[in-house]
């Protein structure tokens, strides 16, 4: 059977970000025997492949603060193409009502989707009944069929390596992109409140548990990578890569002796000791990214549900000196119970830790979250979701004070940690209505950070030029 998976890569698939979900869902769909493809959110294109290859289904891979032009752009194409839609990831996940809201939408799917598309497409081309899916919802006059709810892929090493083919076919500038993302597991132990990672393994069997994958498997496909792209770098998009040391004992030597390839990767500071530091070091990790979040402590442990110490904190930075290991921090503007002097001492902590590069967000209130309740309770969102920015860091969507200011504030962040001489001119910078300037100077900045400190690489020049211009006129980043 034919399928189409249509994902946004113009706004988000830039400098080797890939949609690593649906290219697992594709590898799967392959070994099933079926024969996926892949447009970007261009209607014409999409119409143009449904034709040429009789394609009866469409898949999208959905995020909140996304689900309305994705919703928007399925009625239409459905307007003009008969199709069966399905909208998978995490917005149908947590919004499951989005499938009696949406006219144009078929199916969701709640969860891990690998198992449940496989099954879709062999009943589809078979002309079998959808009844009874594990993880599928289907709208069957007017009323919802829902399945049983089952747990994600236990192991992750049964699954076929990520279809990267079905991306770069298509889209020949990401092939050549030399900074790659890749995926050693999936879960998360810990329980911010801001993460969607605790419900959604509470609602499918697999509580707090972190699936790691085989390590000789991991070296295999990453050094199938560099051996058949132009890889110069990769980047871990794990919650973290320290959750289990005896993985991490095997990882290091092996990932060092059979690919070779320079790598950033995330760890929570409770996480780090001198081992672990020791480990990535060995591997050949260059950056470390990590999260400070909010300088107030206080806020960190009540509002965050992270309670992380701030010598935690201080020591995370002294440790990746010592080891040599590039620092890249984030942090959160903008929360409930706190202020834009809190946001200031966060600002103050990260100039205090000199980290490489400091990127920060605007705390969103996605569902399935503790903190979309806190808000909702302290007054300060209404649960309207139509107004929630997918790339969050363009603004605050939270009723709180001196919008304008705290927007500004996020713009100059990371300028200000790297040139600390414009901290004591920021309070009045950020009243002023340069917002667009600010905008363009954070981007421009990030940029150049992510290339040249945080993961090393060199595109070309014209794919150099192409994604600069996306990431400054377009949505993400």
């Amino acid at each position: 059977m034919q399928v189409l998976f249509v994902a946004d890569i113009k706004n988000f698939a830039l400098g080797g970000f890939e949609p690593l979900g649906v290219e697992y869902l594709s590898a799967c769909l392959k070994k099933a025997g079926h024969t996926p493809y892949i447009c970007d959110l261009d209607l014409t294109d999409a119409v143009t492949t449904v034709k040429e290859h009789d394609i009866k289904l469409v898949a999208y891979s959905v995020v909140t603060g996304a689900h309305q032009r994705f919703a928007e752009f399925n009625r239409r194409l459905k307007r003009l193409v008969p199709l069966t839609s399905i909208f998978g990831g995490p917005h149908p996940t947590f919004v499951p009502s989005v499938l009696e809201d949406e006219p144009g939408l078929d199916l969701i799917c709640v969860g891990e989707g690998e198992s449940a598309l496989v099954q879709l497409c062999d009943r589809l081309e078979q002309g079998r009944n959808l009844e009874g899916i594990p993880n599928l919802r289907r709208k069957k006059d007017g009323e919802i069929d829902a399945g049983p709810v089952e747990p994600g892929q236990r192991s992750l090493d049964d699954l076929p390596f990520p279809d990267r083919a079905l991306l770069y076919e298509k889209f020949p500038h990401l092939a050549r992109t030399p900074m790659k993302t890749v995926l050693a597991g999936r879960g998360c132990t810990f329980k911010c409140s801001y993460c969607f990672h605790r419900d959604f393994m509470t609602k499918h069997g697999l509580k707090n548990k972190v699936r790691m994958r085989r390590v000789d498997l991991l070296v295999e496909e990453l050094a199938g990578l560099r051996d058949n792209y132009p890889v110069q770098f990769f980047r871990f998009v794990d919650a973290s890569l320290g959750f289990s040391k005896k993985w991490l004992r095997e990882f290091a030597p092996a990932y060092a002796r059979g690919v070779g390839v320079p790598f950033s990767c995330a760890l929570n500071p409770l996480q780090a000791d001198d081992e672990v530091m020791n480990l990535l070091k060995q591997a050949g990790c260059h950056s470390v990214n990590w999260s400070v979040e909010t300088g107030d402590e206080g806020i960190r442990r009540t509002i965050l549900n992270r309670p992380v110490p701030d010598e935690k904190i201080f020591a995370m930075g002294r440790l990746l000196k010592k080891h040599g290991l590039v620092s890249w921090v984030q942090n959160m503007v903008g929360l409930p119970g706190g202020s834009l002097e809190a946001d200031f001492k966060t600002l103050d902590m990260n100039i205090a830790l000199k980290p490489a590069f400091s990127t920060v967000s605007f705390l969103t209130p996605y569902p399935g979250t503790p903190i979309r309740d806190m808000a909702q309770e302290m007054g300060l969102f209404d649960g309207d979701l139509s107004g929630l920015d997918q790339a969050y860091f363009h603004g605050t969507v939270l009723k709180v004070e001196r919008r304008k200011e705290l927007a500004n504030l996020g713009r100059l962040f990371a300028l200000t940690v790297e040139f600390p001489w414009l901290r004591p001119y920021v309070p009045g910078l950020i009243r002023l209505p340069l917002g667009p300037l600010y905008e363009v100077l954070r981007k421009g900045w990030k940029g150049w950070c992510m290339v040249n400190r945080v993961m090393p690489n060199r595109p070309t020049a014209g794919d150099f030029a192409l994604t600069a211009w996306r990431l400054l006129s377009g949505a993400a980043g």
